[in-house]
C-alpha cells in the first residue's frame, strides 16, 4: 500500500495516512505547432476525495525527447514534427498524455477585444489569436510580448491592460516577429451605481455550497459594465461565509452580509447558510457523446434536504470505469470533462460526492473525432482551381481530426462562393464549383457550427 504522511506545522500532530489512488494529467491529449509550448497539469487523486495539483511533484518525462521536451513543473516545449507521449509518475502511480507536433507556420494574428472603449481605471481584455497555415486557430494570449505604446493603458497581465489616461490608447501584441494592435479609447466617466446578482437564493444557502455573485456597475457615459473582478469583497462574517472573485462559500450555520464597493459605490447582499444536507445526486447528460481525440463536459447537480439544487460539478470526484476509454479531469476550471479516447467505445463516468456517501453515474459513448483544421487539397496548385465558363471544378478537403487522424472531409464542409456570378458552389455537392463567367471568386469553406475554422481560395474562369 502507498501511503502519504502529513503533518501540519507550528504544534505536534500525529500524521494522517491517506491513499494516493490516481494521478491524471491534463489536457490528455494536444495537438501544438512546432516552436510553441504547451502546459500539462498533474492532479493527485486521494482515497478520502482530496485533490491536489502536484505537477511540481511529479517526475515528468517524454518518450521522444527530438519532438519535445518537458520540464519540472510539466512545461511542453515542442521542437520537431512528431508525436510524443508526455508521462507523470508519482508514488507508484502514472498518468499519460499524447502530444502532436505538427510542422504548421504562423500566417496572421488577431486580437479580440471585449470592448473598445473603456472608462478610467476599467480594464480591457483581449484574447490573441494566431492562425496557422493548417487552419488551426490558437490561443496565443499567454505566449506574446504585449505592450501599451501610447501610454493610455497600463498593462496588468498578458491580454488585460487598465485605462489610465483619458483618450485614445492602443494596446499591441507580438509573436514570432508579427504583430497585432488594437485601438482603445479612455474615457473619463465613472462609476455611479453598483448592483450585485446572483444565480440562487442565498437566504438558504446550504452549507459547504457555492454560489456566483455577478457585480455591474453603471457609468456616466452610460455603459454598463462586469467589474466581478475589480470590485473589493467583504463579508461580516467570514467564519460563517466568504467571498471573493465573485464567488460565495457557505462555511458555517448563520448568516452573513457580503458586500462589494468599487469606485466609491457600494452595493450588498444576505446569505444564510442552512444546515441543508445532500440528499441526491445526478448527472447531466444521463448520455454523453465524445468525440475521440476531444471532450464533452459533464455536470453534477446536487439535490438539498430544503429542496434547492446546486451545482457541484468541481465538488465532486470524477471518475471512469474504464479509464482507458474515457479520461476525466477533476481541475477546477475543467471539473467533469470526459476526454473520449478509444473511438467506438463506452463506459461508466461516476461523479462522488466526498463526505456524503452518494454518488451518480452516467453512460459517456466516444465517437467519431472532431475536426480540429483542415486544408484545401487544391490550395497551392493554380491549374487545379481553373477551368473555363461552362466547366466545373471539383475541389476537396483534407481534415485533421480530434484523434489526430487526416482523412478526406469534403463532404463535412460548406463551400459558398462569394462572386456566384463568377463560379457558384454547388449546393448538393460539397466542392464542385460550376464555372459561369470570366473572372476570379473566393470560395470560403467553413466548418459547420464552428466559425474560428475556415480557409478560402480562388478559383479562376476563363
Amino acid at each position: 500500500m502507498v501511503v502519504l504522511l502529513t503533518a501540519a506545522c507550528g504544534g505536534h500532530k500525529e500524521p494522517s495516512a491517506t491513499l494516493l489512488v490516481q494521478l491524471q494529467v491534463t489536457p490528455p491529449a494536444a495537438s501544438v505547432p512546432a516552436g510553441l509550448t504547451q502546459q500539462l497539469a498533474a492532479t493527485a487523486v486521494y482515497e478520502n476525495g482530496h485533490r491536489e495539483d502536484v505537477s511540481g511533484q511529479v517526475a515528468w518525462s517524454s518518450t521522444d525527447e527530438a519532438v519535445a521536451s518537458v520540464d519540472g513543473r510539466g512545461l511542453v516545449v515542442t521542437i520537431a514534427a512528431g508525436r510524443t507521449q508526455l508521462t507523470a509518475t508519482l508514488l507508484g502511480k502514472s498518468a499519460a498524455a499524447s502530444l502532436v507536433v505538427t510542422d504548421a507556420v504562423l500566417v496572421s494574428l488577431e486580437l479580440v477585444p471585449d470592448r473598445r472603449q473603456v472608462p478610467l481605471g476599467v480594464a480591457v481584455t483581449a484574447l490573441l489569436r494566431g492562425r496557422f497555415t493548417d487552419g488551426t486557430v490558437v490561443d496565443l494570449t499567454s505566449r506574446a510580448s504585449w505592450s501599451t505604446p501610447l501610454g493610455g493603458l497600463v498593462l496588468v497581465t498578458p491580454g488585460v491592460a487598465r485605462g489610465a489616461v483619458k483618450g485614445p490608447a492602443r494596446l499591441c501584441a507580438r509573436f514570432q516577429g508579427m504583430m497585432a494592435s488594437l485601438d482603445i479609447e479612455v474615457t473619463d466617466a465613472v462609476a455611479v451605481a453598483l448592483e450585485l446578482a446572483v444565480a440562487r437564493d442565498l437566504a438558504s444557502l446550504p452549507k459547504g455550497a457555492r454560489a456566483a455573485v455577478v457585480a455591474t456597475a453603471d457609468f456616466t457615459d452610460g455603459t454598463r459594465l462586469d467589474v466581478t473582478a475589480d470590485v473589493a469583497w467583504s463579508s461580516s462574517a467570514p467564519a460563517v461565509a466568504t467571498v471573493e472573485g465573485g464567488r460565495v462559500w457557505g462555511l458555517e450555520l448563520g448568516s452573513a452580509r457580503l458586500e462589494a464597493t468599487y469606485q466609491g459605490q457600494a452595493a450588498a447582499l444576505a446569505v444564510t447558510v442552512s444546515p441543508a444536507e445532500v440528499v441526491a445526486l445526478s448527472v447531466t447528460p444521463t448520455l454523453a457523446m465524445a468525440p475521440a481525440g476531444d471532450d464533452v463536459p459533464l455536470t453534477a447537480l446536487a439535490t438539498y434536504s430544503d429542496g434547492s439544487i446546486g451545482d457541484v460539478t468541481d465538488l465532486v470526484t470524477w471518475s471512469a470505469l474504464d479509464p482507458r476509454v474515457v479520461q476525466l479531469s477533476n481541475e477546477e476550471h475543467e471539473a467533469g470533462h470526459a476526454w473520449g479516447l478509444v473511438r467506438g467505445a463506452q463506459t461508466v463516468v461516476t461523479a462522488q460526492l466526498p463526505g456524503t456517501g452518494l454518488s451518480a453515474t452516467t453512460l459517456v459513448v466516444v465517437g467519431a473525432p472532431s475536426i480540429q483544421s483542415f486544408r484545401i487539397d487544391q490550395y497551392a496548385s493554380v491549374a487545379s482551381r481553373t477551368a473555363a465558363a461552362g466547366d466545373d471544378i471539383r475541389l476537396s478537403a483534407t481534415a485533421r481530426f480530434s484523434d489526430d487522424e487526416t482523412e478526406d472531409a469534403t463532404e463535412l464542409l460548406h463551400w459558398e462562393s462569394f462572386s456566384p456570378g463568377v463560379a457558384l458552389a454547388d449546393p448538393e455537392i460539397p466542392g464542385l464549383i460550376h464555372a459561369v463567367a470570366p473572372g476570379k471568386s473566393t470560395i470560403v469553406v467553413t466548418l459547420p457550427g464552428d466559425p474560428l475554422v475556415w480557409m478560402s481560395v480562388e478559383v479562376f474562369v476563363n
